[in-house]
C-alpha cells in the first residue's frame, strides 16, 4: 500500500510538471535603444595644460568605430593624423604631431561611435583639451544650403581661418574645422575670440585645401567677428564655373551628326574644312539645355572631311565627318510627337513635332473639323530648329475635333512627307482647372533685380517659368489640381539664367528664394498669393 501511494504521488507530480513546463523562447529583454555612454577619459575631457600624446576614452559597453576617416574631425587640423584604435571598451588615440602652444583642440567623432550589437550611434561626441591654462568656450553654428536648390548639404567641411588673405583657402590649413550633418547643420565648439573667414568645402582629395575645379565651396564676403556665441549663420554652396569648354562626344548616324559638350554654350558652329559640302547643306538643331547640338546633312553624295567645332567663338576641337545621302527607301516622314488623341487639355496648344526639320507645310492638305463643322486655323514653327509646329486653332471647351492630314501636308529637308493621318480628340473644360496669381515683393538688396519665377509640381518638374520685376503680379492659368512650389532667382545681371559665384572675385552666386510650404490648387478655383521675401 505504501509503495502504491508513492507511485501515485510521483505520477501526480509528473503530470503537474508536464502541464506547467511549457517551452517558451527567451525574450532577451527590451531592445537596447541607448547609445554607448562614456564612463571615463584619460586625461579628463576639457583638460588644460595638456602635455601627453595619448588619450583614452572608456565606455559602458563594447563599441565599434565606423568610417573614421570620414566622420572624425580634429580642430585645429593636424599635419599628421592621429592613430585611433579600439581596445576592449575603450578608444585609444595616439597623437603623432607637435601641438601648438596655448591652443584649444577638439576631436569630434561625428557618427563614428556605435554600440556593438544594435548599432546605436553616439552622435557628435567631442573630446576637447587645451595646451594652455584656459580652454576656449565660444560656439558658432549654422546651416549650409545648395545655392540653387536651397536643399541642405551633407558632409561638407566648414572651416574658419584667422588672418586670411585671398589665397588662404588654396594654400593654408584652417584654424578650426567641422562638418555638416544630413540636415546641413554645422557647429563649432571651443572657439577663440577673433575675426575669421568662414569657408565651406566639398574636399574631393581630402587635403583640406581648395585646389580642385570640381570642389563645391561656400563663403561669406565679410569676416565674421566672434566675441560671443554666433548662431544661425547661413552658407550657400556652389560650384565655380572654371571648367574649360570641351567636346565630350561626337556621333554620326547616317545623315545626322550629334555633338555633346561638357557644359552649355551660347553659340556652337561647325566649320567644315572642305569644299565637298557647303554650309547651306547643314541644318542645325540646338537642344534646350544648350549642351547638345544636332547637324543634319542634305547630301546627294557621300563625303569625308574634317570640321572645327566652335563654341562661343572659340575652336574647342577638330573632328572627322563621314556622311552620306539619305537612303532611297527612307521616304516616310517620322513623327516624334503626333497630334493629340483622346482627351486634350483646353489650355494646351495643338502641336506636332518630327525627328527632322520641316522645310515646308501645305495648309490646303490639312482639315480641321469641330463637331463635324470645318474651322479655320494657322500653322507656325515653334522654334528656329523647325522640328516642332503649332496648329493655331481657337479651341472651344467640351468639343469634339477631327484633324486630317493628306500626304504632302508636311515635308522635311530630305523631301520626305507624311502618310495620311487622322486624329480625333475632345477638349476638356476650363472648370476642370485652377488658377494662381502671385505678387512678389523682393528684399531691399534685390529690389532692382529681374526675377525668374519658376512653378514646379509635386514631382519637382517645371510647369511654367516667367520673368517679372519687383511688385509685379504673375498669372499661372489652367493648372491641374495638386500641390506646387514656387522658386525665385534674382537675376541681377538680367541674362535670363542663374549665375554661380567666384571666390577670387569675391562674387557670391545669384540669390534664390523658395516659397515656404506647398501651394494647393483645386479645380474651378482661383488662388492668390502675396509673397514678401525677407533677406
Amino acid at each position: 500500500m505504501q509503495k502504491s501511494k508513492k507511485i501515485t504521488n510521483v505520477l501526480a507530480l509528473s503530470v503537474l510538471l508536464s502541464g506547467c513546463a511549457q517551452v517558451v523562447a527567451p525574450t532577451g529583454g527590451e531592445k537596447d535603444l541607448l547609445p554607448p555612454k562614456v564612463l571615463s577619459t584619460s586625461p579628463e575631457n576639457e583638460s588644460t595644460s595638456f602635455n601627453t600624446n595619448e588619450i583614452t576614452i572608456t565606455f559602458d559597453e563594447y563599441i565599434q568605430l565606423t568610417s573614421v576617416t570620414e566622420e572624425v574631425t580634429i580642430s585645429p587640423p593636424l599635419n599628421n593624423p592621429p592613430i585611433i584604435q579600439l581596445k576592449g571598451k575603450s578608444i585609444n588615440i595616439q597623437l603623432e604631431d607637435t601641438l601648438l602652444e596655448n591652443t584649444t583642440y577638439s576631436i569630434n567623432f561625428g557618427n563614428a561611435i556605435k554600440d556593438n550589437h544594435e548599432g546605436n550611434t553616439l552622435t557628435n561626441y567631442q573630446f576637447a583639451f587645451s595646451t594652455g591654462e584656459e580652454i576656449d568656450t565660444l560656439e558658432v553654428n549654422g546651416i549650409a544650403l545648395d545655392a540653387f536648390t536651397i536643399e541642405p548639404v551633407d558632409k561638407m567641411l566648414i572651416m574658419l581661418y584667422s588672418n586670411p588673405t585671398d589665397s588662404t583657402p588654396y594654400l593654408e590649413l584652417p584654424r578650426y574645422i567641422t562638418k555638416t550633418n544630413k540636415d546641413g547643420e554645422f557647429k563649432f565648439s571651443n572657439i577663440k575670440e577673433g575675426e575669421y573667414l568662414i569657408f565651406g568645402l566639398d574636399d574631393k582629395n581630402r587635403n583640406l585645401k581648395f585646389d580642385q575645379a570640381n570642389e563645391v565651396i561656400a563663403f561669406q564676403e565679410e569676416l565674421i567677428i566672434i566675441d560671443t556665441d554666433l548662431n544661425n549663420i547661413k552658407l550657400f554652396t556652389f560650384l565655380e564655373d572654371k571648367n574649360r569648354q570641351y567636346l565630350k562626344k561626337s556621333e554620326i548616324n547616317k545623315n545626322r551628326l550629334q555633338l555633346i559638350l561638357n557644359q552649355p554654350a551660347d553659340t556652337l558652329h561647325l566649320n567644315l574644312l572642305s569644299d565637298e559640302i557647303k554650309q547651306d547643306q547643314l541644318i542645325k538643331q540646338v537642344y534646350k539645355n544648350k549642351d547638345t547640338v544636332d547637324f543634319y546633312f542634305l547630301l546627294t553624295d557621300s563625303i569625308s572631311t574634317s570640321a572645327e567645332v566652335i563654341a562661343d567663338d572659340k575652336i574647342i576641337d577638330t573632328i572627322k565627318v563621314v556622311a552620306g545621302p539619305r537612303s532611297t527607301s527612307d521616304s516616310i516622314l517620322t513623327f516624334h510627337q503626333s497630334f493629340p488623341s483622346g482627351s486634350h487639355k483646353i489650355s494646351n496648344p495643338i502641336t506636332v513635332s518630327f525627328t527632322t526639320p520641316i522645310q515646308q507645310f501645305d495648309k490646303a492638305k490639312i482639315t480641321v473639323l469641330r463637331d463635324s463643322i470645318p474651322v479655320d486655323f494657322t500653322i507656325s514653327y515653334l522654334n528656329e530648329n523647325k522640328k516642332s509646329l503649332s496648329q493655331n486653332i481657337e479651341l472651344i471647351e467640351a468639343s469634339n475635333y477631327v484633324l486630317k492630314l493628306l500626304p504632302g501636308a508636311f515635308v522635311d529637308y530630305y523631301l520626305r512627307t507624311n502618310d495620311t493621318i487622322s486624329s480625333v480628340f475632345k477638349t476638356t473644360e476650363f472648370k476642370d482647372y485652377g488658377n494662381l496669381s502671385v505678387t512678389i515683393n523682393a528684399p531691399a538688396d534685390q529690389i532692382d533685380a529681374q526675377m525668374i519665377v519658376q512653378l514646379t509640381n509635386a514631382s519637382k518638374q517645371a510647369v511654367a517659368t516667367s520673368f517679372i520685376n519687383n511688385n509685379e503680379t504673375i498669372f499661372f492659368k489652367h493648372l491641374d489640381g495638386g500641390t506646387y512650389n514656387l522658386k525665385v532667382v534674382f537675376d541681377s545681371n538680367a541674362n535670363g539664367k542663374w549665375d554661380t559665384g567666384d571666390f577670387i572675385k569675391q562674387k557670391l552666386p545669384e540669390k534664390v528664394a523658395l516659397y515656404e510650404g506647398e501651394i494647393t490648387i483645386r479645380s474651378n478655383w482661383d488662388k492668390k498669393i502675396d509673397w514678401t521675401i525677407t533677406p
